[in-house]
């Protein structure tokens, strides 16, 4: 009972009196104890984080155990001396520990000195409240934490143009070669933080934020691995294909000649993988191992003549009749316009060329073109079909055929062809 009327003395004698300024109060006390134990604690441990963390330690531990100690032996000192001046004494600090007038009082003094006063005026209203010297805080508002180093002492004097520097200690996250880490690092832009924390850089390599950026707390770096690297390919090289103009064949059609053959290439490409997947690659150079073969195509340029007007079959040594079909040499069965039967001999002249100036080989049929006019696609064969001639156009003439002696002479490649034929009877279609 005792106890609680002490107690609602302590809160009584608060709210009338409040917190007297020119009496010393327990929180001025424990304030300069704080300060007097922070420069003792940070000469007796090492300058390094694990230093300052164990030196914290130890004065949030000695402030609440120190305070409990001299209040308990004061108590009980004067409890020695009687017991009403031990309760009075509880009374007197229970009163100032409570200060709830005070903090309001003070309180209001703060925000009227930072609304219509000084700053210097705030800070002394501060430190009715705080208990410490809030005339020599920093100005710059620059803070050390735990973790950070200074380059002088803090209890060092200050002189003129004194460069006081704060190495912070700041959180980064680092994302290499697949895996993310957690790292501290005093580092000042991202190169350094990079190199501090043994992350190795090849030449190719691309980093965000950028090398030359501030490092800041909580940053997040990544490094991208890039590798260039030359790889050789064998490629196709594709043939040209060439034409090539023959009375043969009808305008319009064409017929392969020689097939074409692709070549081959060895392409050098400058591939760029970033993490190991390909980015791009850029052909750097190539170099033709095998040269294409072109190919080579027939173009007709003969003209299809009118059917209307016909073949005239009434001269020469032959006879003739109407349109109808016949199965070639290959089994196929063709229309022809009109078929002429007559004698036919056979020439060759290995490199010659016929009256038309053409090349005269094999398929070339020398005829009166009073009667089969040039350009006459045909098909010859003997009338029994023992001796196939075969397809041919009409493209040179003769003194035979225009004679009227032979109805055609037919052209081979080699004098030895020419003697299948000889002088015979021949049958030709002439074809639609």
């Amino acid at each position: 009972m005792m106890w609680l009327l002490g107690a609602a003395l302590s809160f009584v004698l608060d709210l009338l009196l409040g917190d007297p300024e020119k009496l010393l109060h327990p929180v001025v006390v424990m304030g300069k104890a704080i300060s007097r134990l922070e420069k003792i604690l940070r000469a007796g441990f090492p300058k390094t984080p694990r230093g300052e963390r164990a030196a914290g330690f130890v004065l949030a531990l000695l402030l609440p155990v120190g305070t409990l100690a001299v209040t308990s032996v004061a108590l009980w000192a004067v409890g020695l001396i009687h017991p009403i001046l031990r309760f009075a004494l509880g009374i007197f600090w229970g009163w100032q520990a409570l200060a709830l007038k005070g903090l309001n009082t003070e309180s209001k003094r703060v925000y009227t000195a930072l609304t219509t006063g000084t700053i210097e005026e705030a800070r002394k209203a501060v430190s009715r409240i705080v208990g410490r010297d809030t005339q020599r805080l920093d100005e710059a508002g620059v803070t050390v934490g735990e973790r950070d180093s200074l380059n002088y002492e803090t209890d060092k004097p200050l002189f003129d143009k004194m460069h006081i520097r704060v190495t912070r200690v700041m959180d980064v996250q680092i994302t290499a070669d697949g895996e993310t880490k957690a790292y501290e690092t005093s580092a000042q832009t991202v190169e350094d933080a990079l190199e501090k924390c043994g992350v190795q850089l090849g030449e190719e390599d691309r980093v965000e934020p950028a090398l030359t950026e501030k490092v800041k707390d909580g940053m997040e770096i990544t490094v991208r691995r890039v590798e260039v690297k030359e790889e050789v390919q064998t490629e196709e090289v594709a043939y040209e294909t060439e034409y090539q103009d023959t009375a043969s064949l009808y305008e319009g059609e064409t017929q392969v000649k020689t097939e074409g053959v692709p070549g081959e290439k060895e392409v050098t490409y400058k591939v760029t993988y970033v993490d190991g997947e390909e980015e791009s690659r850029e052909a750097a150079s190539e170099k033709v191992t095998k040269e294409p073969v072109a190919e080579v195509v027939l173009r007709g340029t003969s003209q299809k003549e009118e059917a209307s007007g016909g073949v005239d079959v009434s001269g020469g040594n032959g006879t003739g009749n109407v349109a109808g079909t016949f199965v070639d040499m290959y089994g196929n069965t063709v229309s022809y316009s009109s078929m002429m039967s007559g004698t036919c001999t056979a020439y060759s002249v290995p490199g010659g060329t016929t009256s038309l100036g053409w090349d005269a080989v094999y398929g070339v049929v020398a005829v009166n073109p009073n009667i089969i006019p040039y350009g006459t696609k045909m098909y010859i064969t003997s009338p029994d079909g023992s001796v196939v001639y075969g397809y041919g156009v009409a493209g040179d003439t003769g003194g035979a055929v225009m004679a009227g002696d032979i109805l055609a002479d037919l052209c081979y490649n080699t004098l030895e062809e020419c003697s299948q034929i000889g002088r015979r009877t021949m049958n030709i279609y002439i074809l639609s």
